[in-house]
């Protein structure tokens, strides 16, 4: 009988710890209550247990949780008000929460971060909310996007007024630019003084440095994943503005309220119809470009959502010139023209309440064109001669995501991805009307070739302090006569040492397959994108980096991260090289491109600092780099090690808005950094034999990039007002850019100078300044 009832006390003890140990999954997704759009990154926790997780690019997010147990779901977003619900889940339960936007003064001042540093475990990125660009005085009015992660630490411009970046002591091609997953080649306007990505269409920005997921993959230095908006499922709305270059409208509303809805957005320059107006007939050089955004969404069930994204935008500069002579009229013709157009058709499923994927297919094309045009004409007939260069890029893409939250704490992400390329890395057309031979033409002979990636990648909670994320991914790319197949493992870890503090290391390694050969780095129409090859691999780069975040308190945060990367198969031009124009002026030079670069090693490394303040009227940050960048190849410099162009010991940046009223805000950024690596002259000699009485100077280069540029420094300020009307709002903002007209060297030149007071000649190398003190005013409007 004792055993009996012994058995039967032990049997309910079991049978209550198991039913208390039941577990049930919350799941569903986080929206803007008003518009309805998913809200990514939005930070998602329960009291019991200390349960918490982030919502993922597409707002979904699982819990699982003790089933009947009382607890509190909390929910907070920037830019929105707090939620909590109270509930006990008997069951597994799918939600959709919808969060209320804050009043319109937080939504455009406060600057905040998406959850703070300590509480997540990825490291060496950021998340840069739209209402954070808008505070910026930025370069003519127009709030760029990229040109607003230059402030940030680890980032650097690439010369003055350029949106090209250098992150950690990389190359401008070794960004990966995803715009809605489609890879965007290109992102500059008017020779890089302004972004692709029109920020009225811009949802979520992110800039991963280091600690890569495995789900990324294919550029050594960085990602920059830009989401556009998904139209208002609720109710039509706009906005737009007006600046002194450009301006912009974005219309988005429902299509089917609450089920599907629709988003347009365009902007153009009137820089060409103002130029226009302004130059004689005779001499005319003209410069515009556009961008045109455009989304669709629709829910097909409770379980199916399809999205439809396209991009296109184009540059185009013409010189036109013509001379009257007395018995001929000549006529010169020049064009340059490039452009970007991306479409990506996404596919998202809810499988279970712990399983989410993602299938998406896009394309990519990047096209680059350049024209020369003579033409005199005569009595007796024409002379005509022409000169067609075109090079272009093209990518189709497939991939599939999915996330897996298999157990509490645990989330399992895998997928692949496969992508076809057609490269035309150079084409050139002649045409003269005084050959008798036939218009040289190039041969129709792109080259094809096709990288796939396999990815799993896991990420775990051990207790309370202990957080690892490990992965692995494989990938491949295949050559006509050879393929490459090389894994890439990914390691994060992060330690809590308390609820405000945390420790965090992390080891990636990264291939890029295809190649941008560039003279100047910083990411110009004219650099030209090619395929790895036999002679030229793929690169390679491994990075590791250490962190220490903090928050003294409430609304204030502190990060320290100090990192170390090194590269193989770094790409740089032969010293002289230019692939543009090989073969015209030396019709025995070659055409390929292979045989014009070289091969070598970098190495960089760095600390990085980041204070910033998130509450309160006045916010901002605080960043300072101190970094080294460095590369060696066999055939520069004698083989020895040399500063590449992004090395800039120094980089010092100061960001700060201020509100004074609900209607007035001020903003102000100051940035320094050191001066880049150049090669120039050292010195000259005149050879006065050679040609007497203009004597010519022989000039003497020293090392590689010994040459070290100005410092680079500049204060912006702005002040926006505000005002509510009955149809929306509206708002004008006054900045000046380059406050105190510092002259930042854009380019040097050098030679033999002459000095009239003293009758000699003599050797100088002088900088050339681009943009001085410049105002400028824009109106916004909403509705």
């Amino acid at each position: 009988m004792k055993k009996t009832v012994l058995a039967l006390f032990f049997l309910a003890q079991f049978g209550s710890t198991a039913f208390a140990q039941r577990r049930v999954v919350v799941s569903g997704f986080v929206t803007d209550e008003n518009s309805r759009e998913t809200l990514a990154g939005a930070s998602v926790r329960v009291e019991v247990g200390n349960e918490g997780t982030l919502t993922n690019a597409q707002g979904f997010f699982s819990l699982q949780l003790p089933a009947n147990q009382p607890c509190s779901l909390r929910i907070s977003m920037v830019g929105y008000e707090f939620y909590t619900q109270w509930f006990a889940a008997r069951r597994d339960e799918r939600l959709e929460i919808r969060l209320k936007p804050q009043a319109r003064l937080l939504d455009e001042v406060r600057v905040t971060a998406v959850e703070a540093p300590s509480q997540t475990l990825q490291m060496s990125s950021l998340t840069l909310p739209l209402s954070q660009l808008k505070t910026m005085p930025l370069l003519l009015g127009e709030k760029d996007p990229l040109k607003a992660l230059h402030f940030m630490p680890g980032v650097q411009q690439g010369v003055e007024g350029s949106t090209a970046i250098f992150v950690r002591g990389g190359g401008s091609d070794q960004n990966l630019l995803l715009l809605d997953n489609a890879v965007v080649y290109n992102a500059n306007h008017l020779f890089g003084f302004f972004s692709t990505f029109n920020s009225d269409a811009i949802k979520r920005i992110e800039l991963l440095k280091g600690a890569f997921p495995a789900r990324y993959g294919g550029r050594l230095s960085s990602v920059v994943d830009v989401q556009m908006k998904e139209g208002n499922r609720e109710k039509f709305h706009g906005e737009g503005g007006i600046g002194l270059l450009s301006s912009r409208l974005t219309l988005e509303g429902p299509i089917q309220k609450g089920k599907s809805s629709f988003l347009v957005s365009g902007r153009r320059t009137y820089a060409d119809l103002l130029m226009g107006l302004v130059q004689p007939t005779d001499s005319k050089l003209l410069y515009g470009f556009y961008d045109f955004n455009a989304k669709v969404n629709a829910t097909l069930s409770a379980r199916h959502t399809v999205f439809l994204s396209a991009y296109a935008g184009r540059d185009r500069l013409r010189i036109d010139e013509t001379v009257g002579r007395s018995r001929s009229t000549v006529s010169y013709q020049n064009g340059l023209t490039w452009g970007n157009l991306t479409g990506s058709l996404r596919w998202n499923a809810v499988w279970g309440p712990k399983t989410f994927s993602n299938l998406t297919l896009t394309r990519s094309f990047y096209r680059f064109a350049l024209t020369d045009r003579y033409r005199k004409t005569e009595v007796d007939g024409d002379v005509r001669r022409e000169m067609d260069f075109l090079s272009s890029v093209r990518d189709w893409t497939l991939r599939a995501d999915v996330d897996h939250f298999y157990r509490p704490g645990h989330q399992l992400r895998w997928g692949f991805a496969l992508t076809a390329y057609r490269f035309r890395p150079r084409e050139v057309t002649n045409f003269d009307s005084r050959s008798e031979e036939a218009p040289t033409s190039p041969a129709p002979n792109p080259r094809q070739n096709q990288e796939a990636a396999l990815y799993a990648e896991n990420e775990s909670r051990f207790g309370e302090r202990w957080t690892v994320s490990a992965g692995l991914r494989l990938s491949g790319f295949n050559l006509p006569t050879r393929t490459y197949l090389r894994p890439e493992p990914r390691l994060a870890l992060a330690y809590r040492i308390n609820g405000s503090t945390a420790l965090k290391a992390s080891y990636a390694r990264m291939n890029q397959y295809v190649h941008q050969l560039s003279n100047t780095g910083v990411g110009l129409p004219t650099d030209l994108w090619v395929p790895a090859a036999v002679e030229v691999p793929p690169q390679q780069s491994d990075q590791v980096a250490v962190g220490w975040s903090h928050e003294p308190r409430k609304g204030y945060s502190l990060t320290l991260e100090a990192y170390h990367k090194w590269m193989r198969n770094v790409v740089n031009y032969r010293e002289g090289a230019n692939f543009i124009g090989v073969g015209e002026e030396n019709p025995g030079q070659s055409t390929r491109w292979e045989d014009h670069v070289v091969s070598g090693m970098g190495w960089t490394y760095g600390i990085e600092a980041f204070a910033q303040k998130q509450a309160g009227n006045l916010t901002g940050w605080v960043g300072y780099t101190l970094a080294w960048s460095i590369r060696q190849f066999d055939e520069i410099n004698g083989g020895k090690p040399f500063y590449a162009r992004q090395d800039r010991r120094h980089d010092f940046k100061v960001v700060g808005a201020y509100a004074i009223s609900s209607r007035i805000s001020v903003s102000a950024n100051w940035q320094f950094s050191t001066g880049n690596a150049l090669s120039v002259p050292v010195a000259a000699y005149f050879d006065g034999y050679a040609s007497p009485g203009s004597p010519q100077a022989l000039l003497h280069y020293g090392a590689y990039n010994a040459f070290r540029a100005a410092a680079y420094h500049r204060l912006d300020v702005g002040v926006r007002f505000t005002k509510a009307k009955k149809w929306g709002e509206r708002s004008w903002e006054v900045s000046i850019f380059n406050a105190y007209n510092r002259k930042n060297p854009y380019y040097y030149t050098a030679g033999r100078r002459f000095d009239e007071t003293a009758g000699r000649n003599y050797f100088a190398v002088e900088s050339r300044w681009l943009l001085p003190i410049l105002p400028s005013l824009s109106y916004n409007f909403r509705f």
